[in-house]
């Protein structure tokens, strides 16, 4: 087991290797199938067109994947960002793997937030406490993105209005993952049953 901060011991799960590919994986599939049903549904859909999504699920995936491996969940979306960074999108080396640092850093930052606030090793798994860590998470994560774009390219404007956009769809893939989930979860027990 690595060693880590005391208050966030818990943050590193038992197999750890797993859970990092796991979500690695889900991520950059969870990412290509959002690719394309944003290309089914219509450009609109895209405020920056292979930045910023009215419909992003992904991000659903980054707060399942803090909630559920902490730490190893937060490294494989590091490494799905990386892959469908460098690998699809095609952005260079150096611009791939900062864009993997920032992928994971909004989730991360808004989880230890909440930690501090709560005063806990863990935030009690309730609703209020999902809304809050996806809000805090959906503003930290465009705020952080907006400002490494524009620190990377001061040609590309990122407006207070794209950063609204990459909130709300961020929101909306965190809302839209979690009913589906329910939706699966119900139907395997109707199956099961």
């Amino acid at each position: 087991m690595i060693s880590t901060h005391p208050g966030l011991k818990h943050l590193w799960p038992q197999q750890p290797l797993l859970w990092l590919f796991v979500f690695g994986l889900l991520f950059v599939l969870v990412f290509l199938a959002n690719d394309g049903l944003l290309a089914m549904l219509s450009s609109s859909f895209q405020s920056i067109p292979d930045r910023i999504a009215l419909i992003f699920l992904p991000a659903f995936i980054r707060v399942a994947a803090v909630l559920v491996a902490g730490l190893a969940g937060l490294i494989g979306i590091s490494l799905g960002s990386f892959v469908i960074s460098y690998f699809y999108v095609g952005d260079d080396l150096g611009y791939s793997f900062l864009i993997s640092v920032t992928s994971a850093s909004g989730i991360f930052m808004a989880y230890w937030l909440m930690l501090k606030v709560l005063s806990s090793e863990k935030i009690p798994f309730t609703l209020v406490n999902l809304v809050v860590l996806t809000v805090l998470y959906s503003a930290l994560n465009a705020i952080i993105h907006g400002m490494i774009w524009g620190l990377i390219d001061f040609e590309e404007v990122i407006r207070l209005q794209d950063i609204a956009y990459m909130m709300l769809g961020d929101l909306v893939g965190v809302v839209l993952g979690f009913y589906i989930t329910r939706l699966l979860i119900r139907s395997y027990q109707r199956v099961k049953a």
